[in-house]
């Protein structure tokens, strides 16, 4: 399988660091790096706490930061840090992967495992609105693949829920623009025009929810009802 670069832009305390390390430390898949994209200068307890090299992190980690536009007011939080960090990967492929989203320790085996440059994969979810209309909150029912065509109109993809080749990323960055991730995965396809295949079991945690006592590793569409882009 692939070399994978993970990028995290970030502006997290050390609290949201050790979590977010924890996960990507108890990776069943270990071929990748992981960068993090400081998106300012640091906090000297963040600062000390990414170069403390007893911490138990995973060994390919890096730490980087960069200066903040102070005329700059975002509306894509995470765009410069994300293209600064596809800048100085080395993996095949990467993985934009958000400080405040959980990972399951399979989340990079799923995502890489078998992965080539016409094809993008995407982490299948449920969504909250369907699974809600089945009556049964706390049953989880995952997108059927008839929404394949209509991908990503049908299948919510957060920012960490796809992987695509790393020089895909460096001549379609990320821009400042409202939906980002939608924007940005929308030219990949228009662009490249890869098969998508969507993969099944639910590896990252993107809306934090818990539905009856058990965690849901799922995300809610807010905004894909564009018409569809990949076939």
């Amino acid at each position: 399988m692939p070399k994978v670069s993970v990028i995290t832009p970030t502006v997290g305390r050390v609290k949201t660091l050790k979590t977010l390390l924890n996960d990507f430390r108890n990776q069943t898949y270990k071929d990748f790096e992981h960068i993090l994209v400081y998106d300012g200068r640091p906090p000297e307890d963040v600062m000390l706490f990414m170069h403390d090299r007893s911490s138990t992190f995973h060994p390919a980690t890096k730490f980087v930061w960069i200066e903040k536009d102070p005329g700059n007011m975002s509306i894509a939080p995470g765009t410069r840090p994300r293209n600064h960090g596809t800048i100085i990967a080395t993996g095949e492929y990467v993985i934009y992967a958000d400080d405040d989203d959980r990972y399951k320790d399979t989340f990079l085996e799923v995502l890489a495992s078998g992965v080539k440059d016409d094809v993008i994969h995407v982490v299948q979810m449920s969504c909250t609105e369907y699974r809600q209309s089945l009556g049964d909150p706390t049953r989880v029912k995952l997108i059927p693949e008839v929404g394949l065509p209509q991908f990503p109109m049908v299948c919510h993809i957060g920012t960490p829920c796809f992987i695509v080749p790393r020089k895909w990323a460096l001549e379609e960055p990320w821009r400042e623009e409202p939906n980002h991730d939608f924007q940005f995965i929308k030219r990949i396809c228009e662009r490249y025009h890869p098969r998508i295949r969507i993969i099944p079991g639910m590896q990252v945690d993107v809306d934090g929810k818990v539905i009856g006592n058990m965690k849901d590793w799922v995300s809610q569409p807010p905004f894909y009802r564009e018409e569809a882009l990949c076939t």
